[in-house]
């Protein structure tokens, strides 16, 4: 929620595509050191972070291929682009860090 108002506050300063960067830039290394211990309730080799990491940053090209399409192709508005964007980019996050980390423990049968 905040990095998605972040993004909306920032596209009225910066282009969409250079406020989703910075966003996005600002919230990798967070979620890259939280995701697994918080969402995944697993510890994460560093091994794994990598592949972690490597899988937001093609989900971020993801991201701008979207915010491409959103402003030129269709010329939409501030708020479609930004909420077009988390569309794409936040399944896809889930699902890189679900199928690199395994579902929750908790959820897990024993």
């Amino acid at each position: 929620m905040i990095t998605s108002a972040a993004f909306y506050g920032l596209s009225f300063v910066v282009r969409p595509s250079v406020a989703f960067t910075l966003v996005y830039a600002a919230g990798l290394i967070f979620v890259t050191l939280t995701t697994p211990k918080f969402v995944f309730r697993t510890r994460a080799s560093h091994g794994t972070k990598a592949a972690l990491i490597s899988w937001y940053l093609g989900v971020y090209v993801c991201g701008l291929v979207a915010i491409r399409v959103l402003t030129h192709a269709l010329d939409a508005p501030r708020a479609l682009v930004v909420v077009g964007t988390l569309v794409v980019t936040t399944p896809l996050n889930f699902a890189g860090a679900r199928w690199l980390l395994g579902s929750p423990i908790s959820s897990r049968r024993r």
